[in-house]
């Protein structure tokens, strides 16, 4: 993933989620760094951001292994599905997600309107 790609993603998660987090609301006077230690939207964001410091090399998705993630996900959803598949396939749930979401990106701009 680029670094462009782990920026946008970062800024979907945060705008998504963390406007309306419960653990904000609950604690204004706390930093962001301790809040999002507590979820597991923060969680998701921190290893984004660590992904920004390792050196990036792309892993080459096999059709199987293709097809097991994103069906997978697709059934149980974004916040199971992803950690389940990334024990199954030994990856990092991250390029999971990052795989997932391409591959649906993909696929909605080559429908027919």
């Amino acid at each position: 993933m680029s670094r462009k790609d782990v920026l946008r993603r970062i800024d979907i998660l945060q705008q998504d989620y963390c406007h309306t987090c419960q653990h904000v609301k609950a604690d204004r006077s706390a930093s962001y760094h301790a809040i999002c230690g507590k979820c597991t939207i923060g969680k998701r964001i921190k290893a984004l951001g660590d992904q920004l410091a390792r050196p990036v090399i792309p892993y080459r998705w096999t059709k199987e292994e293709s097809f097991y993630a994103l069906n997978h996900i697709d059934v149980l959803g974004l916040i199971s599905g992803v950690p389940k598949v990334s024990r199954k396939l030994a990856l990092d749930e991250v390029d999971v997600e990052t795989h997932y979401f391409r591959k649906k990106e993909k696929a909605h701009h080559t429908k027919a309107v």
